[in-house]
């Protein structure tokens, strides 16, 4: 597993990329199998210890399927916490390959669950081509449960009036005189 940076912000929403490239081999007499890579971009969420996600990639016309389940440990490493992993899709005609991640928990560095809302599944659809890269981004969203309230304020506009001052319109004050 290859680990990328991870740049850590308190927000509410976290954001957590998932960048699914399909890469084929170079060229040469008998080309490589291709092969989906899957890299992870790490979550900008303040106390996470560990991510795990379930990825499934489904081959086009029911041709199989591959499912690893990626765990991201030590998020707080200056490795950072991304991950990267790579595995075989079928190249060839013009029918999708479909690609689907779960985010299926997020955990402090002690092991506890965090207090995060945890998305629903995301599938996006891609087509494995022989020696050639394309490109699927997924966007994951983790709501973070907020530590502070909203103070609603209320004012009555009735209750606001100009007082007698040399620079008042005498036409807009309520007792003129």
């Amino acid at each position: 597993m290859l680990v990328a940076p991870i740049a850590s912000r308190a927000r509410w929403f976290s954001r957590a990329t998932l960048v699914v490239a399909l890469v084929a081999g170079c060229s040469g007499a008998s080309p490589p199998p291709s092969r989906v890579q899957l890299a992870v971009l790490p979550l900008e969420l303040p106390g996470v210890g560990t991510v795990v996600y379930d990825v499934q990639v489904e081959y086009k016309d029911g041709a199989g399927a591959w499912q690893p389940v990626i765990t991201v440990d030590d998020l707080t490493s200056s490795a950072g916490g991304g991950a990267s992993y790579v595995g075989p899709c079928v190249a060839g005609g013009t029918d999708e390959s479909r690609v689907t991640v779960t985010v299926q928990s997020i955990s402090d560095p002690s092991g506890e669950p965090l207090g995060v809302v945890l998305p629903p599944p995301v599938t996006e659809t891609f087509t494995c081509v022989e020696n050639a890269d394309a490109f699927v981004i997924v966007d994951i969203y983790v709501a973070l449960s907020a530590s502070q309230g909203f103070l609603d304020l209320g004012v009555s506009f009735e209750d606001l009036f100009c007082s007698a001052k040399v620079d008042c319109n005498p036409a807009l004050l309520e007792h003129p005189t």
